[in-house]
């Protein structure tokens, strides 16, 4: 044998450790995974879902409206920078 050939011959057996030593423990894990029992679907609670979903539904749209005020606030401003009015400057009241 070929210094060549038995350099080859450990690359290969080094490789095929670190491949054994990689897969069987992932291999175990996704037996031991698909050996186990399901565990039960979550039993939905009647009255307390409902109420988590009511206060969800209200947070929901608080945030639409939220949402929406923003989008009409940029719109005004892009209308009034786009007419020309945006640019001159506005004199607030003196607060002293």
């Amino acid at each position: 044998m070929t210094p060549a050939e038995l350099e080859d011959l450990i690359a290969t057996c080094v490789i095929s450790i670190i491949a054994l030593g990689t897969i069987l423990p992932l291999a175990r894990a996704f037996a031991r995974r698909l050996s186990q029992p399901k565990a039960p679907a979550a039993q939905l609670r009647a009255g307390e879902d409902s109420d988590r979903l009511d206060r969800m539904e209200r947070a929901i749209e608080a945030i639409a409206v939220e949402v929406e005020r923003v989008a009409e606030s940029q719109r005004f401003l892009t209308r009034l920078l786009a007419s020309g009015e945006g640019e001159r400057t506005v004199s607030l009241p003196d607060s002293r």
